[in-house]
């Protein structure tokens, strides 16, 4: 092992007293991201000075001229006066090459993190511009975009190996804007369409945090996407199915010996589209909306009450499961009679798999998730970075930000193991604070 010390002297002026700490603290900062540029230049010249008298094939090598290197770095951006040689029966190179291996990109690794990493939340653009806001280098947005792409295949983390152990399986979707370019004839055509971005989550236990089965875009059918899940778990361990009732779902994912729970917060919220379609003014939507959430099983279907029932509660649970049934019944019935079809027919399809939650409890005594709101909380996310955010996207595109979203914020992913796994790092580098005098 070689040890090089650098050593730093400092000078502070006050002109004035008594000072605030913090603008002590905002002066070192600034110190800080001027020091360590200029740390890495004093260790290159040291390394290079060690490298013309030890190595051997340097020998009588001829000194040619020195030249300069910029580099974008997390220390911010770097400039570097590199000697170059020529070795006896040897091409031009830098005299530090067998020691420092210079990237041929100017963005080195450790400067695309806070970039990268601030993806999940803003623009490619605002992540290069507040990139170097913190840290005085980063990315422009182009390449930002280019080098993520490169990283594609680490991104995905999905299981692929059959996972077992899952028990609660979730299933959400959300619209997204999708663009492409075509040829027609000899023109190169952007072309813009609606899709949506379909999202499978499963958990072992109702305490154990939801995890990411996959992730696809609606050009693969909900029978696709359940053939590639069950690839990937085991269906044969998943007991419930919840969903917000997305037409070809249950087809494609129920199998006979799983429940199926619609996810009570959807229930109550998507009957405003079939009274829209019904053509029903604003206030009796509304009216027709508090009817329905007033049915007693919305109480129960919130987590706290339901998991403070008990078993004296069986009988009283037993009656609020039939008024239930009944007071949907009659809901249904009076849509009929006013001529409210969808909505009529929206209230039958949910009836049965809405109460499923309640049935279970009777029957064993545990409780079971009610709702997609444990997913849902984590999929605002997605929501907002590919509709808000980002306006229209590739297909490629969405899934390598929901990707980024997944490794940086959801339980069960470690972002700083993530970002090690594609850049890694040997700890072939140690330094160590001597003195502070």
């Amino acid at each position: 092992m070689k040890t090089f010390r650098v050593s730093v002297d400092f000078e502070f002026c006050f002109s004035t007293f008594p000072l605030e700490l913090s603008e002590v603290c905002h002066e070192i900062q600034r110190l800080r991201l001027e020091l360590g540029p200029l740390i890495v230049q004093c260790l290159l010249r040291k390394i290079e000075e060690h490298a013309v008298e030890n190595d051997l094939s340097l020998l009588g090598a001829e000194r040619k001229d020195y030249r300069r290197r910029s580099f974008e770095t997390c220390l911010g951006k770097t400039n570097l006066r590199l000697l170059r040689v020529r070795p006896v029966a040897e091409k031009c190179r830098y005299a530090i090459k067998r020691y420092i291996t210079l990237p041929r990109s100017q963005y080195t690794a450790d400067s695309l993190e806070s970039a990268v990493s601030l993806l999940p939340h803003m623009s490619y653009r605002r992540s290069s511009t507040e990139s170097k806001s913190l840290t005085g280098a980063g990315p422009t947005k182009s390449t930002l975009h280019r080098r993520v792409k490169e990283l594609a295949t680490v991104l995905d983390k999905h299981p692929i190996n059959e996972a077992r152990g899952y028990k609660y399986l979730f299933i959400d979707g959300t619209g997204v804007r999708l663009q492409d370019v075509v040829w027609k004839g000899d023109e190169r055509v952007r072309i813009f369409e609606q899709g949506e971005l379909r999202m499978v989550y499963a958990s072992r236990d109702l305490k154990e945090p939801v995890e990411v089965i996959g992730r696809w875009l609606s050009s693969s059918s909900w029978e696709e996407i359940a053939c590639e899940t069950y690839k990937r778990i085991d269906a044969r361990d998943i007991v419930q199915l919840t969903t917000d009732g997305e037409e070809g779902i249950e087809n494609a994912f129920m199998r006979p010996w799983m429940r199926f729970q619609r996810c009570t917060t959807h229930a109550w919220r998507s009957v405003k589209q079939s009274l829209y379609l019904d053509g029903i003014e604003k206030k009796e939507r509304i009216k027709i909306q508090e009817q329905l959430y007033a049915i007693p099983v919305f109480n129960y279907a919130v987590k706290e009450n339901l998991e403070s029932l008990k078993p004296e509660d069986r009988d009283t649970i037993s009656e609020l499961l039939k008024k239930s049934e009944s007071d949907l019944l009659e809901l249904k019935q009076a849509m009929e009679k006013k001529g409210y079809k969808k909505t009529a027919v929206y209230i039958e399809n949910l009836s049965n798999p809405l109460l499923t939650f309640l049935r279970s409890w009777l029957k064993d005594g545990t409780y079971s998730p009610t709702t997609n709101n444990i997913p849902e909380n984590r999929f605002s996310l997605f929501k907002n970075r590919v509709r808000s955010i980002g306006k229209r996207w590739s297909d490629g595109g969405v899934l390598r930000i929901v990707d980024l979203i997944i490794n940086k914020t959801f339980p069960g992913y470690d972002w700083d193991t993530f970002w090690n796994q594609m850049f890694p790092l040997t700890n072939r580098v140690k330094g160590y604070i001597l003195a502070v005098r």
